[in-house]
């Protein structure tokens, strides 16, 4: 992360000088093609190190920065009534930086009301992505990575958890929380490249060195056998896989137009518990087709190969990371054994020659509790 210091100290909001206890992190963006840090930072003549940051940011010549009181608009004195804690976007040599625009325990003007009377202005840091024409995935990349940086070092210096509730969040999450005015970014954004909210907070978290807890899977309501299969995804873009049956439950990864899911009759209603690869959880049967399957009469039966696409672990040390806590748990239990060769005391020695597919049934009812 690159950060300049500009701060906006002709702004109304810096002259108000209130302060804040900080709770967390709001992500803006600016709803303007234009990705330039100059069309909102600027120094003024009392700016510390003026000339350098002007370098830097390179000149605004339509004097419309966020760094003055306000501006005359077809004739009108109109007073400037936002002001944000930083900016993310490029400088005049298209580097990408983040400048601070107010110290990061000052109130800032950026969230507005909200429907419960309240305003993430008196709890939340906040900064703007500037946004461009919202098509090209290397800015994108370039910004993004940038506002986790960011939002990771201001969590750290404020003791922040950016994974619990509330923490960090974007303008539109606190509209809908009714602590900001209903305004849609990041999420008209951040979905164009694949990201979301929970993405972003999970990267954040990764940023500080934190590993995401496990997330267990909601218990099937029932189990259908008529919708046990393959399934194929028909989803545009790519379709979510939740923890519960639900838009409201939380995403834990995400299948391509075109991938191939397997079902075993376990679902709540139109969703289904899929796996597919290690991805477990549920998705919307809205967004699969189901593929047909032989009927099976027993006329190919044979057993002199096995198919060349069957993948076998021979030892508990050979099973996948994703499969392995469910194996381990099986085999301390007594409910799997293998053969002891050559540490008869150690289990990642155990002769076992499992299946995936046998891994992965019984990873998934192991995450619904089946197991326990």
């Amino acid at each position: 992360m690159k950060l300049l210091k500009c701060l906006l100290t002709a702004n109304r909001c810096y002259k108000a000088g209130r302060t804040i206890r900080p709770k967390g992190v709001m992500v803006h963006s600016t709803a303007a093609n234009n990705p330039a840090l100059r069309r909102y930072v600027q120094p003024v003549a009392s700016t510390p190190g003026r000339a350098e940051l002007l370098s830097q940011l390179g000149v605004n010549k339509n004097t419309n920065d966020w760094n003055r009181e306000g501006q005359w608009v077809k004739g009108k004195w109109v007073p400037l009534q936002a002001c944000v804690h930083g900016f993310i976007g490029k400088l005049a040599d298209g580097s990408i930086a983040t400048a601070q625009t107010l110290p990061w325990n000052w109130r800032g003007w950026h969230a507005g009301d909200g429907s419960s009377g309240r305003s993430a202005n008196d709890t939340h840091i906040s900064f703007e992505i500037c946004e461009d024409g919202l098509t090209d995935p290397v800015y994108f990349g370039k910004v993004y990575r940038e506002a986790v940086e960011l939002t990771a070092m201001l969590c750290k210096e404020y003791g922040l958890d950016p994974l619990a509730d509330g923490v960090v969040i974007c303008h539109q999450e606190g509209c809908r929380r009714g602590i900001a005015s209903n305004h849609g970014d990041v999420l008209h954004w951040f979905p164009k490249f694949g990201r979301s909210m929970d993405d972003f907070r999970a990267d954040v978290a990764a940023e500080l060195g934190r590993k995401p807890e496990p997330v267990a899977l909601e218990p099937a309501a029932g189990c259908d056998k008529a919708k046990a299969g393959t399934y194929t995804v028909t989803a545009e873009g790519w379709l979510n896989v939740r923890a519960g049956a639900g838009m409201d439950k939380q995403v834990l990864g995400r299948l391509l137009p075109g991938a191939q899911a397997v079902c075993y009759g376990y679902c709540t209603g139109d969703w289904l518990l899929v796996a597919s690869g290690t991805l477990t959880g549920y998705v919307s049967a809205a967004y699969l087709r189901a593929e047909a399957i032989p009927a099976v009469d027993g006329s190919n039966d044979r057993n002199d190969k096995e198919d060349d696409d069957m993948v076998y672990y021979a030892r508990l040390g050979d099973v996948a990371d994703s499969y392995k806590p469910t194996i381990r748990k099986l085999m301390e239990r007594g409910a799997l054994v293998g053969r002891s060769d050559p540490d008869p005391d150690s289990l990642e020695d155990n002769v076992l020659n499992i299946s995936e597919e046998y891994c992965r049934v019984l990873t998934t009812l192991d995450k619904m509790g089946k197991l326990d």
